[in-house]
């Protein structure tokens, strides 16, 4: 179903329906908060098992 086909069966305009899938796609896919992501710090890593 195309937004303008939910505009019509709604009752509401284009824009309006446009709005809200925009709304909608910025809260599910906008870049994730990372103020309480504390960082890691890896010491040394092993290529090869043993000596």
């Amino acid at each position: 179903m195309t937004c303008l086909d939910v505009a019509k069966h709604l009752g509401v305009s284009l824009n309006t329906i446009r709005n809200i899938e925009k709304e909608s796609l910025h809260k599910h896919y906008a870049r994730p908060s990372l103020k309480h992501v504390m960082p890691i710090t890896i010491d040394e890593i092993a290529v090869q098992k043993g000596p």
